[in-house]
């Protein structure tokens, strides 16, 4: 019986390995796809603001799994992944609520107010679900 040497890839199965891993992170990452929205406190408020609440409407949502809502700091323009100390809601379907004009908002409360330190800090709003059937009214400006 005569054998055949193959030749050898460079990489072998770890660079395999290393794909697939890369591939499930971003199949994981979409599946959690977040919507953003960033805001600045100006100067107007120096000493910073206290937020206790954020109103979200909603067009669709889940029938069992939950929607979460994170402030975080927005870095190099796009949102951080420190989500600011007690600046995370997560309500059940239940508590959504839905509308087909974005007349009924969904208020988030936080556990406790939070402090945003002013001197023209920029912020995000990030809803993230494990679901794809959330979807946020949106509102764009100036578009003609």
């Amino acid at each position: 019986m005569r054998t055949e040497e193959r030749p050898r890839r460079r990489g072998g199965w770890g660079r395999v390995r290393r794909a697939q891993r890369a591939r499930a992170r971003a199949r994981a990452r979409r599946s959690r796809d977040p919507i953003a929205q960033s805001f600045q406190i100006t100067d107007n408020h120096p000493n910073g603001v206290y937020i206790t609440s954020i109103d979200v409407f909603f067009q669709s949502k889940d029938e069992s799994i939950p929607v979460t809502l994170q402030i975080r700091p927005v870095e190099t323009g796009l949102p951080g992944s420190t989500i600011i100390p007690f600046g995370e809601v997560i309500l059940d379907p239940s508590e959504v609520n839905i509308s087909q004009d974005a007349s009924i908002p969904t208020k988030f409360t936080f556990d406790s107010p939070l402090y945003l330190p002013g001197d023209n800090n920029r912020f995000a709003i990030v809803l993230i679900s494990n679901s794809l059937n959330y979807n946020a009214w949106i509102s764009r400006i100036c578009l003609l």
